[in-house]
């Protein structure tokens, strides 16, 4: 929501007048901003740790950015979730690929999306072919059904993608996302299965306490995971993939990686022009980050 006259999120679309157009591999690169991330850590490493679950989850870069000569300073570029994202990532990337972002209508006026009947027409469809949402309205209508999670869903969503994705927004305590806030998650449909998995993006809330915004992973928003967490068979296969995402990271490779990316941006995030925090917190929080990663294993092995 920032202007120019501030340090504005940009997105780069370089098919948008090109036909076909590109940056090397990518066709939309989204550069944001980090004002309210003083580490400029928190989206490249929660995006890797959806990754060490074996998620779908956008690449990034650090750059820095002026505009008509102008310093507007350090941003994280990120992977855009397209076509050539799907293409990359799915055997088929031909299917439908739902926004589930809040709807903004200006000030404080806005609504979360979620599979419930008054709001999955607002699903926006990114990618594919309008079947006027009636594949996620499919989703909506079977969590209100009779019978067990597996009766209802399982034919419609990927419950071992699902179990990892859920999992993977808490081990980085992600506070806006699908689980918590109904919120910064995409949802694509596979045809080689034709049922529903997670995409991540946007994670610059993430890496925080839920108890910071007044949530419990106890008592989630996400229609779907409360659907889950109250059916018996499903709650315990959630169990179980804790243990089997906890193994899946690495943590002294992921601590590498976030001592590499703190070297790497060391003068660039204290000189940015337009950073909004002062010069202590962006050693603090990145400190704070890397407390995180070491015990992030620990906490959701903790919790399950």
């Amino acid at each position: 929501f920032r202007d120019l006259s501030g340090k504005p999120k940009w997105k780069l679309d370089f098919n948008r007048v090109i036909e076909d157009g590109s940056l090397g591999d990518y066709k939309t690169i989204a550069l944001n901003n980090e004002v309210v991330d003083c580490s400029f850590l928190r989206e490249p490493t929660g995006y890797a740790v959806f990754r060490a679950m074996g998620l779908p989850a956008p690449h990034t870069n650090y750059t820095w950015v002026t505009v008509d000569g102008e310093d507007y300073g350090l941003y994280v570029g990120i992977e855009y979730p397209d076509d050539r994202f799907l293409a990359d990532r799915y055997a088929d990337g031909t299917g439908n690929l739902y926004d589930g972002k809040y709807l903004y209508h200006g000030g404080y006026d806005y609504e979360m999306v979620d599979f419930t009947a008054h709001l999955v027409g607002n699903f926006t469809l990114e990618e594919g072919v309008d079947v006027g949402n009636a594949d996620v309205r499919a989703i909506s209508d079977a969590i209100v059904a009779e019978g067990t999670f597996e009766e209802r869903l399982g034919g419609l969503v990927d419950e071992d993608e699902f179990h990892r994705y859920i999992l993977a927004e808490q081990w980085i305590g992600q506070l806006d996302g699908y689980a918590l806030n109904t919120n910064n998650y995409r949802v694509y449909f596979d045809p080689s299965d034709g049922k529903a998995d997670f995409i991540v993006y946007d994670l610059d809330y993430a890496f925080y306490a839920a108890s910071t915004w007044g949530m419990d992973w106890a008592s989630p928003a996400g229609k779907l995971y409360q659907a889950c967490i109250a059916d018996t068979d499903c709650l315990a296969a959630h169990r179980a993939a804790a243990a089997e995402a906890v193994a899946a990271i690495d943590t002294e490779a992921l601590l590498a990686d976030v001592d590499r990316w703190t070297a790497l941006i060391a003068e660039d995030a204290v000189d940015d022009p337009r950073r909004e925090c002062r010069r202590g917190l962006v050693d603090d929080t990145q400190a704070e980050m890397r407390t995180w990663v070491e015990g992030g294993s620990a906490a959701l092995t903790a919790y399950w």
